[in-house]
Parts: C-alpha cells; sequence; structure tokens
C-alpha cells in the first residue's frame, strides 16, 4: 500500500516524517565569488496543485542525486530536513513558500511513472504587476510572458578581466504593456539561435524564474546569475498557444510583428527618452502637478557651495547607506550590502528664458566640477515635493546630456513650448534689449549678463546627481591637495 504523501503548502516544523509527491521543475548548481566548484544543487519542485518549494543538496550529495533525479522527473521524497527558506542579501529564491526542503545523507527519492501528475505550471505576473511593483519583490523569482517587439545593441564590457554581454530586450503582454528584459551571456546566444529577427513571425517568449530588478528608478526583468532562470521561445506548449490565438482574436492566426532594432547610440536612446516625456521651461516646471516627468533645457551658470557633494550609495536605490562593520545598511532597501558605490550631488544653479540664477562659490569642490559652468544641458526630471536647506526649490534631475544632436532636436521655444524651428536661444546668446536694461536701477553693475536680463525673475536650484567615473579621480586629486 502507497503512503500517503502530503502537499506543499502543508510541510512545517511540526513534523519530520513528511511525504512529498513532486516534479522537478528546474535544477542548477550556483557559483559564488571565486568558487570553482558548486558547494549545492538547487532544485525548484511543484506538487499536484502547482505549489512550488526550493530544495538543497548539500555538496557531498551532489553526484548521488544527480544520478538519481532528472529535470521534469516525478519523485517520492522522504526523510529529509525542513528549514527557512531565508536568503543572504542580493541573493533570490524560486519560491515565496516560508520553508524549504535541505536533503541529508539518507533522504529516500523513489521515481515515478505517474503521466496523469501534472506538468510544469506557470506563475505568470503581467508587465503591469511588475512595472507597479503588486506583489512583485527582488527577492522572489517569477513567470513572464510576452511578445517580443523590440531589441537593443549587444553591448559587450568585461567584469575582472572576463569578458560579458548584455543585451535588452521588449516585451509586450496582451494588455499592450512593455517592460525590459535584460539578457546576459548564454542567454543571448539562445535568443539569437532560436529566433530569425529578419522575418515577421510573432516572437512569443516564455521566462520561467526570472528575477525583477530596480532599474534606474524602473523595473526591469532579467535572468539570474546561477541559471535558475528558463527561457521558452515559440515552444509547442499551452501557455505560448493560447497567448498567440489572442494575440489576433478567435481565427487562430497570429498577426505578424516586425521585430525592431533599437540602436543603443546615446543619441537615439535619448531621443527616445525625450519623446516619452515632455519637455518644459523652467518657468512651467514650477507649476505643473507632482509626480510628472519632464524634461528642461538650460544652461548652467554656477555651483551651490557643498561639503556633501559625494557619498556612498546603495547599489539597487542609490540612496546614502550607513556602513556596519564591513557591511553597507540601506535604510531605503532595508538590506545589508557587502559593497557600495560612490556616487556625487552637486548643487547647481541653472537658467532658461523663463528663469535666471545666481552664482556660487565653488572653492570647496574639485576644479573639474567648475567645467559644467557656462554649458547648455537637457535636464530629466522627477518632480517630487521640492526642498531645500536654503529654502529655495530644489528638484532631483534622473539624467543629463549636453549631446549636440539631440540639443539641435528638442529645444523650448519662450513660451514654454516645444518649437520644430531652431528658435531657441540661451541666455547667454540673447543681446541685453534697451527696456531690459531700463529696469535696471536696482541692478547691480557687477551682475552677470544672465541675471541683468531677468533682474525680476525667480531663480531654481537643481540637484543633479553624477554618474561620471572622471569625477573619483576628481575627487582622489582634491582630497590630496587638501592635506597638502
Amino acid at each position: 500500500m502507497a503512503r500517503q504523501t502530503n502537499l506543499l503548502k502543508k510541510i512545517d516544523f511540526t513534523r519530520s516524517d513528511w511525504c512529498v509527491h513532486v516534479r522537478v521543475v528546474r535544477m542548477w548548481e550556483p557559483l559564488f565569488g571565486k568558487q570553482q566548484f558548486p558547494s549545492s544543487l538547487e532544485l525548484a519542485v511543484m506538487d499536484s496543485e502547482g505549489t512550488r518549494m526550493w530544495c538543497t543538496v548539500p555538496q557531498l550529495m551532489i553526484k548521488s542525486v544527480k544520478m538519481k533525479v532528472k529535470e521534469n522527473g516525478v519523485y517520492v521524497l522522504q526523510i529529509f530536513f525542513v528549514g527557512l527558506s531565508t536568503v543572504k542579501p542580493n541573493q533570490t529564491r524560486v519560491s515565496a513558500q516560508k520553508y524549504k526542503i535541505n536533503f541529508q545523507q539518507n533522504t529516500s527519492i523513489i521515481a515515478t511513472d505517474d503521466h496523469n501528475f501534472p506538468s510544469t505550471q506557470f506563475h505568470i505576473r503581467s508587465c503591469a504587476d511588475v512595472l507597479n511593483r503588486n506583489g512583485v519583490n527582488e527577492v522572489d523569482l517569477i513567470d513572464v510572458l510576452g511578445l517580443l517587439v523590440s531589441k537593443h545593441d549587444i553591448v559587450p564590457f568585461s567584469i575582472k578581466g572576463k569578458p560579458h554581454r548584455r543585451l535588452t530586450i521588449v516585451l509586450q503582454d496582451l494588455e499592450k504593456n512593455t517592460i525590459e528584459f535584460t539578457l546576459w551571456d548564454s542567454y543571448i546566444d539562445e535568443l539569437f539561435n532560436k529566433v530569425k529577427f529578419e522575418g515577421t513571425e510573432p516572437v512569443i517568449i516564455l521566462l520561467q524564474f526570472c528575477q525583477a530588478k530596480t532599474f534606474k528608478g524602473q523595473m526591469i526583468i532579467t535572468n539570474t546569475r546561477h541559471s535558475e532562470t528558463k527561457m521558452w521561445i515559440n515552444s509547442d506548449i499551452s501557455v505560448i498557444n493560447d497567448f498567440k490565438k489572442s494575440l489576433s482574436g478567435d481565427d487562430g492566426d497570429a498577426s505578424s510583428q516586425l521585430i525592431t532594432t533599437v540602436s543603443s547610440t546615446q543619441s537615439e536612446t535619448l531621443v527616445d527618452d525625450l519623446m516619452s516625456s515632455p519637455v518644459r521651461s523652467i518657468e512651467k516646471l514650477l507649476t505643473i502637478e507632482e509626480g510628472l516627468i519632464v524634461w528642461i533645457c538650460a544652461t548652467v551658470m554656477g555651483i551651490v557651495p557643498s561639503e556633501k557633494w559625494c557619498y556612498l550609495g546603495c547599489r539597487k536605490c542609490s540612496k546614502a547607506v550607513r556602513k556596519d562593520g564591513n557591511k553597507f545598511f540601506c535604510r531605503s532597501c532595508n538590506t545589508f550590502q557587502t559593497k557600495a558605490n560612490e556616487r556625487y550631488v552637486v548643487e547647481t544653479n541653472i537658467v532658461d528664458l523663463t528663469a535666471p540664477i545666481s552664482d556660487g562659490n565653488v572653492s570647496s569642490f574639485p576644479a573639474e566640477l567648475e567645467l559644467i559652468c557656462g554649458r547648455k544641458f537637457l535636464f530629466k526630471i522627477h518632480k517630487k515635493s521640492a526642498s531645500s536647506s536654503s529654502g529655495e526649490l530644489t528638484y532631483h534631475v534622473m539624467k543629463i546630456t549636453d549631446d549636440k544632436n539631440v540639443l539641435t532636436k528638442f529645444f523650448i521655444s519662450p513660451s514654454g513650448g516645444v518649437s520644430d524651428e531652431k528658435s531657441y536661444v540661451t541666455a547667454e546668446e540673447t543681446p541685453c534689449s534697451k527696456s531690459q536694461e531700463s529696469v535696471g536701477d536696482t541692478i547691480s553693475k557687477d551682475c552677470t549678463p544672465a541675471k541683468r536680463l531677468f533682474p525680476t525673475q525667480q531663480w531654481m536650484m537643481i540637484v543633479i546627481t553624477l554618474l561620471l567615473q572622471r569625477f573619483q579621480r576628481s575627487r582622489s586629486r582634491w582630497r590630496s591637495k587638501s592635506k597638502a
């Protein structure tokens, strides 16, 4: 008589004689740091109700378990240790279940030929769920299904001398929501081996055990570091076939879909970004509602003096971290991290045709920072509650560029709108009219030209987060000079 099995959702610390009937959904051997050999074998298993659970096989048992267990096989497991499924910072897990299964030397593994056992079930999250963080976090891995609509160029790079590659593609769900998915190394090869980008056949991609991450303030998805992620492309499985049918209605034939290639050159990427957010003047920025993301085109006229122009930031959210021993604690993410990024914050006064600025003493900064003064930039600003220690309005900049191709394509007319003619003129290019100069009884003669142009206007200060590596070298030189 066969022993009664238990569902995975029932497993906890209350018993030690659990018996489970499961399908092995995924197997992988993670490598951490400088490890040459895996310290464990990890499994993702699923029971008859589709509940998934994480299993760990210790290093001494890897060889014997791999001889008995194959991916997609069905097994009865007995005599195992139940532990908590907690993870370290920057690590992930394949299930949100509180508990996990740890194999022991005497764990019983019995293969079964149960053809009635359910095939792999997917826990698919929509693009909207990921973008809005609806039940999605950066620890628990998720499944995503979507139509491939565009791809970027492959970006080669190296980490500690080892070559790597990165590719960003865009997936679209049935509600027309889109999300970026970043593929790394071997996953890029798998995509190009299965997809012919010259054709118009729709490409449906199903991703199992991928990670949602915050990148530049937005949620994206990516494959995991240790090959937990599994990818199906136009495979003959029910979820993909159902998705294809839904693309074209009830006729059963999916519509054609041309995959566009997005150039990763800086100018074109910025133009796409500009098209997705309105371009406004400083005067308009002061009056628009909070929560909007806008671009402004303005000239940097001075740097606001501050001692805190650099700090150690979280690698996820970029906010300041506190050093605790040999680790760093991020209050925003509520996590400890082994590394932190050096980041730079510079407060500058800027001007366009609608609002002037005032100059500041930059003696507390390295000289290289003065190079941005007097130059025109496009600033991408997320308008939140403005604040400043000096009482002036301060906004945080998400992106900054002085790309000439972009500046000549997008500019602000004096009325505050975006013009398709080259009518934008910066303050230093505008001659002082007699009517402007006549206002100047109250203007000091040592005012800058920009100040004389707008004697009665208010000025605005913005905070620019600079991620340029050259400022790290500048900071080192500045520290050396200070000590001398």
